[in-house]
């Protein structure tokens, strides 16, 4: 419960709008600190720019992931990866992942 008070006094003691508009500290360990000066070298682009780029590249990667999961949720895949023939999921021989297809 201190740490909850403490926190809450902190956010209390600090200004809406400075919470929104002041940057943030951005603190990397050795590697991952490479990895951006590599990432904004590749670019051409300041650090600053390549943590932005990196940050809307995951963003979009997510979204992205998150549309074909949705979009191929519960549908069996084509009749062409199977050779066309469906089996149940408990028959000896060409199973894959109890998928429910033929294997070719």
């Amino acid at each position: 419960m201190a740490a909850t008070t403490h926190a809450s006094a902190r956010t209390a003691l600090v200004p809406k709008w400075y919470q929104s508009l002041v940057a943030m500290n951005l603190r990397l360990d050795e590697e991952d600190s490479a990895l951006l000066r590599a990432l904004a070298e590749a670019d051409q682009v300041s650090l600053h720019e390549a943590v932005l780029r990196a940050i809307r590249r995951s963003a979009r990667d997510l979204a992205h992931t998150a549309r074909v999961r949705e979009a191929t949720a519960a549908r069996p895949p084509p009749r062409c990866w199977t050779g066309g023939e469906r089996y149940s999921t408990g028959s000896a021989g060409h199973e894959q992942s109890g998928t429910g297809y033929r294997v070719p």
